[in-house]
């Protein structure tokens, strides 16, 4: 029944889509039907957004929407799935403005399968946003206080972490990368360091 109701919406929506003045009218359509969905019914419409280009604020729509309800259901599959989801969209989409849900989100969740997809997302999408690199920056170096500490951070949290700055590229990620470089975590994660050092934008020969 939830299939059937699904598809009939999203095919609504395509009809709607076709005859669109703008892709504003688009997003407002799939923002009604989103709001008003059970949680499949919104993946199933995320999915069937996403053949559709420029629809950047509806996913921010439907990352506002997981961040309001993440404390009532932080553990479900779905929300999971959906969060995923719009996440990896706005990172095609190069949606920026949806940057500091995304940071919102990511200290919200602690399950590496949605913390990894949000740091690469915002490695894309939040160039140039001091806010969020800063954070980044904060993260980083608290992971490797833990590590310093002897306890173990979630590795592939930190790489990501590591990989965001470089492709931010922030001088002021410098220190914070150095520390990771010099941390010895492991060999991937020193090269990751050293990696993401060279991508900095400044002259630190």
């Amino acid at each position: 029944m939830r299939r059937t109701v699904a598809g009939a919406l999203c095919l609504a929506i395509a009809v709607s889509g076709a005859f669109a003045q703008d892709a504003s009218e688009l997003i407002d359509t799939y923002r009604r039907n989103f709001a008003r969905s059970s949680l499949g019914t919104k993946y199933e419409l995320l999915r069937e957004a996403s053949s559709y280009a420029g629809l950047g604020p509806l996913y921010d729509t439907a990352l506002q929407f997981v961040l309001n309800n993440v404390s009532l259901l932080s553990s479900d599959v779905l929300l999971r799935d959906i969060t995923v989801l719009a996440v990896n969209m706005v990172r095609k989409e190069g949606y920026s403005a949806a940057s500091g849900t995304l940071w919102s989100l990511f200290k919200e969740f602690k399950d590496n399968t949605v913390r990894v997809p949000i740091l690469q997302t915002l490695g894309e999408v939040a160039k140039g946003n001091a806010a969020i690199v800063g954070e980044l920056n904060k993260f980083v170096d608290t992971q490797l206080s833990l590590y310093r500490s002897s306890v173990q951070p979630d590795l592939a949290v930190l790489d990501a972490a590591l990989a965001a700055l470089g492709k931010l590229g922030d001088p002021s990620s410098f220190p914070y990368l150095f520390a990771a470089y010099v941390a010895n975590v492991n060999k991937a994660m020193t090269d990751r360091a050293a990696a993401s050092l060279a991508s900095l934008g400044g002259d630190f020969s």
